[in-house]
Formats: structure tokens, sequence, C-alpha cells
């Protein structure tokens, strides 16, 4: 591979800097490509349609300024556009796609598989907080919302990636 000088080289801090300024080419390219995409598709109305459906007594809102939103009896649910987790998919598949250990097909199926599993985990997240602004107390619900849930977010494609590496890579060090 074209890196693969920089990783046998004994000037680790030039393999280092040499991935960082991959990661930080590919991120500022998938940034772009995602804010144009969401910018053309209101991934918060999607959110919010499918959500009006999951609860029987919500209906669906149109579209407002930073998002959309429904209604569950008479509280109006607002889904903002930060909440489809764009920018977090960016940063995601950006340090898949600057993996150069793996080949690129393997990289290419992992952010294929990493998608969906991406926006049901979101769409749970979402769900979940909607289910606890419903039923707990409101101080409750923005711990979980601010904190716990962005964490989760983070432990989830933790996870996914440790996994993807190891099948990626069959398991071997890559040192």
């Amino acid at each position: 591979m074209f890196y693969d000088k920089y990783l046998q080289s004994k000037n680790k801090k030039t393999a280092i800097m040499s991935r960082l300024i991959l990661f930080a080419i590919i991120f500022g390219i998938s940034l772009t490509v995602f804010y144009y995409l969401f910018s053309l598709i209101n991934f918060a109305s999607a959110y919010s349609f499918i959500l009006s459906f999951a609860f029987n007594n919500g209906y669906y809102v149109a579209p407002f300024d930073a998002g959309a939103g429904f209604y569950i009896n008479a509280e109006q649910i607002n889904i903002q556009d930060v909440c489809t987790g764009w920018f977090e998919l960016a940063v995601f598949i950006s340090l898949i796609i600057a993996t150069i250990d793996v080949y690129w097909k393997k990289r290419l199926c992992g952010v294929l598989i990493l998608i969906p599993l991406f926006f049901l985990f979101n769409f749970t997240r979402i769900y979940l907080i909607i289910l606890a602004l419903l039923y707990l107390n409101y101080n409750i619900v923005d711990v979980f919302h601010t904190i716990l849930f962005k964490a989760g977010l983070f432990i989830f494609f933790g996870i996914y990636y440790y996994f993807w590496l190891k099948i990626s890579t069959n398991g071997i060090d890559t040192k």
C-alpha cells in the first residue's frame, strides 16, 4: 500500500501525522458531501414522518426552519436537523475510509453496512428520547439527550469499528 513505508519506518510521528492528515482531508470532503446531501433531502422530516406513525396517536407536522415535528396528544415533538446525526455519520465514515490498513473494497463494505445500522440506531435513540419525554421528568430527559445518548452513539460506533476492523483484517494485527 501507499503508506506502508510510513508504517514500517522508525518514525512513528510521520505515520501518525500522515493518517491524521488523510482523515482530515476525507472528513472535509465527506462533510461537504453530507452538508449538500442533507440540504437537498430533509431527513428531519423523514424521521418525524416515521416517528409519527410509530406513536399511534401522533400525527405529522409539515417541516419548519430547523427541522420538522409531530404531535403526540397536545405535545409537539420537534426533530431538529442536528438530531439526524449527519455530522457524526460523516466522522464515522471518514474514519473507516481513512483506515488505510484495510483494502478499499472492505472499507466500502464497512461504510455501506454502517449507514443503515447508524440510521436504525439513531431512530431508536430518538424514539427512546421521545418515550422518556412523555413519561419522565424533563431534567432527566435532558441528561439522557445531551450526555448519555451522544455517548451511546460513540460507543455504538466504537463497537462497530472494532468488529469491522477485526473482520476486515481477519483478526490479524496490522502493525
